[in-house]
């Protein structure tokens, strides 16, 4: 089901935006590590410039991630609790996009989920292990992590989760050269990390750190409420109280069982983290950020989930799982209809826009799926009037999420430049090399903005033509092409 919703449906602004990093490879990024990047360019060679192939990776890898929770379920449990964790794990929503979306977090859940198998083996074994045993796989934790930071900057977390349990439950460990080994072994995976970062003045974690710590520290009660209901919302409300339930459990019976104290600790620091520091920084709507401290709770609630089918309670049990698969992949569904062809019309998602942008002019709305549709009309446009062989031209948009659409649209056969905000953009595009070119800027907004973008850059602005992006024969918005000549040396933004 991953597959077709994958190989069908359009990229959203956000995969968009990535997909120039897919396209041109490089040692690291402005927001994220270099992993998932290097992942679908080397399917983008083997299945060609098109949904399927950006996004296979990741369907691929959220199966291990669900095959990895199964075994560590079974492990401490039984079979059958290994297989109600993959299920329920799988009627989340925030999972299911995961399983889809072209993003940094399907690696990182995947080798997350490896790295807690690989504890799971190190630190509750069947047998007892012999030294060599051991040592392998504390080679293979170290592997593991340090895949795990190529993929996401949340590797911090999973560190400090096994530092946590370690330190209250398995002290031994630090007389052991293999825990040392394996730290040794991560932190030459982040070679190239450090190595980009080094080369562009730190740029990552000066981007990271800015997104959580401010200069102007103030409280903020309606962000912290706002990331709660977020989290419920992206889980599912009646999956998200469950997995509350289990992990406050955690912690009550980790007190006397190892198991739930392993559960509690891998499961602690990036839910209280992301979610605390929404007191102080506006984390916007990124909800999904303590994805990896839940996933681990839905092998508890796996067992939950087994226990209560053997109960009186069975018939509840049974309506909770039918109800959350039906609306889960209902919903997706019908999402990724409306995306494709937006048969919703009336009452709609354009109708809730309006009235959530009471400011904004209702010609200037767009239909919100329209984020996660592609704009092929563009590449027509572009290919029918030759410009994608046009020497000494390139394209521009105000902001990376538009220019992500533009260059997914144009399947990266012409180089983009982002002008309001770059992010990775400003080191996809060097502005020496197009010193003297012409500039095709590609937008929604009117002259005057277009103005206020390039009016440092490039001379003599003109409207070269309109390009409506229609869905299902039907217009939903419309792109303005500006032609600049000459583009020149610009301040670095």
């Amino acid at each position: 089901m991953r597959v077709v919703i994958a190989a069908t449906t359009g990229l959203g602004t956000g995969e968009s935006y990535y997909f120039r990093g897919a396209h041109d490879i490089a040692l690291s990024y402005v927001d994220q590590p270099p992993l998932f990047f290097w992942l679908s360019h080397v399917s983008l060679k083997i299945f060609g410039t098109n949904t399927f192939g950006l996004r296979l990776p990741d369907v691929m890898l959220f199966s291990g991630t669900s095959f990895m929770l199964y075994l560590i379920a079974k492990w401490f449990f039984s079979e059958k609790a290994g297989f109600y964790t993959v299920l329920i794990f799988n009627l989340s929503a925030l999972y299911i996009i995961d399983g889809i979306w072209f993003q940094p977090d399907a690696p990182l859940l995947f080798f997350w989920s490896v790295g807690l198998y690989i504890m799971v083996r190190l630190f509750f074994p069947k047998a007892p292990l012999t030294c060599k045993n051991e040592l392998y796989l504390w080679i293979l934790l170290g592997v593991d992590m340090g895949l795990t930071g190529l993929s996401k900057y949340h590797v911090v977390f999973f560190a400090l989760g096994v530092l946590l349990y370690i330190i209250t439950r398995e002290r031994r460990v630090f007389k052991n050269p293999g825990f040392y080994l394996a730290g040794v072994i991560c932190l030459i995976f982040f070679l190239p990390i450090f190595i980009w970062n080094y080369q562009h003045d730190w740029v990552s974690i000066r981007f990271q750190s800015s997104r959580e710590f401010t200069d102007n520290f103030h409280l903020h009660f309606d962000w912290f409420f706002r990331s709660f209901l977020g989290q419920a919302l992206w889980l599912l409300p009646w999956i998200w109280v469950p997995i509350v339930v289990e992990f406050v459990r955690s912690y009550r019976l980790g007190k006397t069982d190892n198991k739930y104290w392993f559960f509690f600790c891998m499961a602690l620091f990036p839910i209280v983290f992301f979610t605390a520091s929404t007191l102080w920084a506006d984390l916007s709507y990124h909800f999904h950020w303590q994805s990896v401290g839940y996933m681990i709770l839905f092998v508890p609630l796996g067992a939950m989930v087994e226990k209560r089918l053997n109960s009186p309670t069975r018939g509840r049990t049974l309506k909770w799982i039918i109800f959350s698969f039906l609306f889960a992949y209902g919903i997706l569904f019908l999402a990724g209809v409306q995306e494709e062809t937006g048969f919703w019309q009336k009452y709609g998602p354009k109708q809730l826009a309006e009235v959530t942008n009471p400011g904004t002019p209702k010609d200037q709305i767009v239909e919100p799926t329209m984020d996660g549709y592609d704009y092929t009309d563009l590449l027509t446009y572009f290919e029918t009037h030759g410009l994608l062989n046009q020497p000494n031209l390139f394209v521009g948009a105000s902001h990376w999420l538009i220019s992500g659409k533009v260059d997914w649209a144009l399947k990266g056969k012409i180089p983009v430049r982002s002008f309001e905000e770059q992010r990775n953009y400003s080191y996809y595009f060097n502005d020496n090399y197009y010193l003297g070119q012409d500039l095709i800027f590609v937008t929604r907004d009117n002259t005057d903005k277009v103005l206020e973008d390039t009016h440092n850059y490039c001379s003599n602005l003109q409207k070269v033509d309109d390009v409506p992006i229609t869905r299902h024969g039907r217009t939903e918005m419309v792109l303005h092409l500006y032609k600049c000549d000459n583009f020149h040396s610009s301040p670095v933004n």
